[in-house]
């Protein structure tokens, strides 16, 4: 189970199918967009359930520590974008 430390965080990216989150501990920040604020984030706490659909861009940061377990369909893929939003 991934476990994240202090101040992680994903450049913008997208996956080719589902991406399904459940926070274990902790709290996770998630926006969805090229351009992300944390004022556009949605937070997810333990027991919390999210699903990052296929193709959507979007950016995931902690504060704090945190453990997540993240499941999907293989084989697993991150495609990142660039600042031209490609």
């Amino acid at each position: 189970m991934p476990v994240f430390l202090l101040l992680f965080l994903t450049v913008p990216h997208t996956h080719p199918k589902d991406e399904r989150v459940t926070v274990i501990e902790g709290l996770v920040s998630v926006a969805f967009g090229p351009e992300v604020s944390r004022t556009d984030a949605q937070q997810f706490g333990a027991g919390d359930y999210y699903v990052n659909a296929r193709h959507a861009i979007h950016t995931v940061w902690a504060d704090m520590i945190c453990v997540l377990q993240i499941t999907g369909f293989g084989p697993w893929q991150a495609h990142f974008i660039d600042d031209t939003g490609q």
